[in-house]
């Protein structure tokens, strides 16, 4: 049964998450901020994050709630926004932009690695690393890899990286690009949207036009399932699992 769910301004909605202690869901919009909804019985109760400034969400792209449960949202103009909860409830606001000294006001996506360190893909900026190596910068060529990053995924030795052009496998120490994912790897070229990994699993990814590819453990070549046989059906924006 659909149920319409009120006190939520009406804006895009690009960002839904479940909260890390399991108490809820984050509805993270486009303009207007970030609520958490929590069901009560039958009904939904909303409840808007509030800031201990007056500040104003544009364009928000992304967003990652940390172990230290820190609010991290990605956004266009406003860069990365970083969200501190206080004894009380409120959330004091940390501006990661130009201002600042970081090196874009544009972030497309945000990642918590599985060592707590929080990566920030930039539009047109390459790979940020935000701690423990505060503004840690990595670009790529632009031409052939792309420089604008999507989506972010790691595991123990590396950091798998989704960009306009394709998809990218790093070595997380030395930022070198170990593999670089084409058509002559099975995967067509399309902004990757979305990259899923579990411990030693397969890799998951999701494209822009093209639908879902999987990447096997000691493979190098991709295979592709086609969702549907329109544009929208294999339009790929997230991918998670258990």
């Amino acid at each position: 049964m659909l149920q319409i769910i009120d006190n939520i301004p009406v804006s895009k909605v690009p960002v839904i998450k479940k909260v890390r202690n399991g108490s809820g869901f984050y509805i993270v919009t486009e303009k207007e901020g970030i609520y958490t909804l929590k069901k009560d019985g039958i009904l939904f109760t909303v409840k808007k994050i509030e800031t201990d400034d007056v500040f104003k969400f544009t364009d928000v792209q992304s967003f990652c709630e940390d172990n230290q449960a820190n609010l991290w949202i990605g956004s266009f103009k406003n860069g990365l926004i970083k969200l501190i909860p206080g004894p009380d409830g409120e959330k004091t606001i940390v501006l990661f932009n130009k201002s600042s000294g970081f090196v874009t006001d544009n972030v497309k996506t945000v990642y918590e690695d599985l060592e707590g360190n929080i990566w920030s893909g930039n539009y047109g900026e390459g790979l940020t690393q935000i701690n423990p190596r505060l503004f840690s910068n990595q670009t790529f060529d632009r031409n052939r890899y792309g420089n604008t990053v999507f989506a972010i995924c790691s595991d123990n030795q590396y950091l798998w990286i989704g960009t306009g052009n394709s998809l990218l496998k790093t070595d997380r120490l030395t930022g070198k690009v170990v593999s670089f994912f084409t058509s002559d790897s099975g995967l067509l070229k399309d902004t990757v949207t979305a990259i899923y990994k579990s411990g030693e699993e397969s890799v998951w990814v999701g494209t822009y036009k093209n639908g879902l590819y999987v990447l096997n453990p000691g493979k190098e070549k991709l295979s592709r399932y086609a969702i549907g046989s329109g544009t929208l059906e294999n339009s790929v924006t997230t991918i998670t699992g258990r």
